[in-house]
C-alpha cells in the first residue's frame, strides 16, 4: 500500500481506538490503554518517545473532565512546554489542545448515545465549562447538536 495511492480513511492504523462503553475503572491498571497504532504514523524524529507518549495519552484519558494544561502534560512527559508542544504535534499529528478537545468530544458522543443523562451534565463531565460551549464545539466537530445526535442514535436502534 503506497502512501500516494491510499487515503488515511482506508488505512486501519488511522482509525480511532474503540472505547469500552460506560465502564467505570477503579484501578489505573484496569483502565483502557491508549492505542499507539491508532495514531497516524509520523516521522518519529523529534517526536515523543513511545513511553512518554503513552503516559501523556493515558493522563489525558484519565482526566478528560478536568482542566488539563500544557504545563501538566509537559511535566508528565518530562519536557518543557515549548518542546512538549512541538514533540506532541510531531508524534500525534495535532496540537495537544486539539487532541484533548477531540477526545472530549469522542467521550461525549459515547455518553450522549448510550445514556439518558442531561446534556449539561455530559458537557460538564467531559470538561466543557457550560452547555453552550459544549453544544457549540460538539456541533462544529460532529455536524449536529448533542440533542439531534442523541435523537439520531435513538432512531438507529
Amino acid at each position: 500500500m503506497s502512501p500516494s495511492t491510499s487515503s488515511a480513511a482506508e488505512d486501519p492504523r488511522f482509525q480511532p481506538a474503540a472505547m469500552p462503553s460506560a465502564t467505570v475503572h477503579w484501578r489505573a491498571e484496569d483502565a483502557p490503554q491508549p492505542q499507539l497504532a491508532a495514531l497516524p504514523r509520523q516521522d518519529w524524529r523529534g517526536g515523543l518517545p513511545a513511553g512518554a507518549l503513552r503516559r501523556v495519552l493515558l493522563h489525558i484519558e484519565e482526566n478528560l473532565g478536568e482542566r488539563v494544561g500544557l504545563g501538566t502534560l509537559a511535566a508528565v512527559a518530562g519536557l518543557s512546554k515549548w518542546h512538549f508542544g512541538r514533540a506532541f504535534k510531531r508524534s500525534v499529528g495535532t496540537a495537544p489542545h486539539s487532541y484533548l478537545v477531540q477526545r472530549r468530544i469522542e467521550r461525549a458522543k459515547q455518553l450522549v448515545a448510550e445514556t439518558n443523562r442531561p446534556l449539561a451534565d455530559i458537557g460538564y463531565e467531559t470538561g466543557f465549562a457550560d452547555q453552550s460551549h459544549f453544544t457549540h464545539v460538539f456541533a462544529a466537530m460532529v455536524g449536529a447538536t448533542p440533542l439531534s445526535f442523541r435523537r439520531r442514535c435513538r432512531c438507529a436502534l
